[in-house]
């Protein structure tokens, strides 16, 4: 997870990531990634 600039905040967006010295394929979601309420614990 990483955060960005707002004008790159689409859905569309081709972006890379740098995580310890390798690039990664990222993708933007619009949905929230986290379960506050932790109603989804297996």
């Amino acid at each position: 997870m990483t955060y960005l600039p707002v004008d790159l905040i689409q859905v569309d967006s081709k972006l890379e990531v740098e995580i310890l010295g390798l690039f990664h394929k990222a993708s933007v979601e619009m949905k929230q990634l986290r379960d506050p309420s932790g109603s989804k614990i297996r």
